[in-house]
């Protein structure tokens, strides 16, 4: 009877270190290896050992059901849960938003009126960075409870520029061409995905054209900066424009 008593009592033991064993190779080991080719994929992998590590765990409790083994087992399980609860939690929402693609590191997002850069999703927080270079350590939790902003998915940082041309010194197309390429070519590391930019007239007042170039960016905060360094090199670019025309 003792004998039988202390198999089951090892097998139980080595059921939930097979589980929590499980957990830890999946979560440490080979979601960053994943996360390297897609940190959804990588999210939806820690997720899947969460899960898979309390259902081992479970199936091992509900097979054993009518020990005292099993009863301290379940018992266990449940006061683990219970005094672990919130960063288990914490665990999981970080995991679903990197699974569903809420959030990406790398991402400029938006929160509490601040822009930041996404540095690291952690099991149970997120570290973000401003433009002024310090650190913002935000719960998975408040993630998902406060309104966020995600530059870099969305496209949502829009950048204007505008210029005034004199029309009889240089062409509208050209002017267009030239605020057009200039742009795109000095944000091209800034620019957001899937979005083109564009030049449109914006208002004629004989012999004076504006003009204006929208631009997506993945970092608002770099905006004003790409702004003045743009239209500075433009007017360079159209004065060289409208004295070549001239000769």
């Amino acid at each position: 009877m003792i004998q039988l008593q202390l198999t089951s009592i090892l097998e139980t033991v080595l059921w939930i270190a097979s589980a929590v064993g499980l957990f830890l190779l999946l979560r440490m080991f080979f979601a960053p290896l994943v996360d390297l080719v897609s940190q959804r994929i990588g999210g939806a992998l820690r997720v899947g050992a969460l899960v898979s590590a309390y259902l081992i765990a479970v199936a091992k409790v509900v097979q054993q059901a009518d020990t005292w083994v099993a009863a301290a087992a379940g018992a266990g399980l449940v006061l683990f849960t219970a005094l672990c609860f919130r960063p288990l939690k914490l665990m999981a929402l970080g995991d679903i938003m990197k699974a569903v693609g809420v959030l990406r590191e790398g991402d400029y997002v938006s929160i509490g009126g601040r822009v930041a850069r996404v540095t690291e999703v952690k099991a149970t927080h997120t570290i973000l960075t401003t433009s002024d270079l310090r650190k913002l350590y935000i719960p998975n939790d408040r993630l998902l409870s406060e309104k966020i902003v995600n530059f870099t998915k969305s496209g949502a940082g829009v950048l204007f520029v505008r210029i005034k041309i004199d029309g009889r010194r240089i062409s509208i197309p050209d002017a267009k061409l030239i605020l057009l390429k200039t742009g795109t070519d000095i944000a091209k590391a800034e620019a957001a995905p899937n979005r083109a930019p564009e030049v449109r007239v914006e208002k004629i007042e004989d012999p004076y054209v504006t003009l204006r170039l929208t631009l997506y960016v993945i970092n608002p905060a770099k905006a004003e900066p790409l702004a003045s360094h743009i239209m500075e090199r433009v007017y360079t670019k159209l004065s060289e424009a409208a004295a070549a025309a001239a000769i």
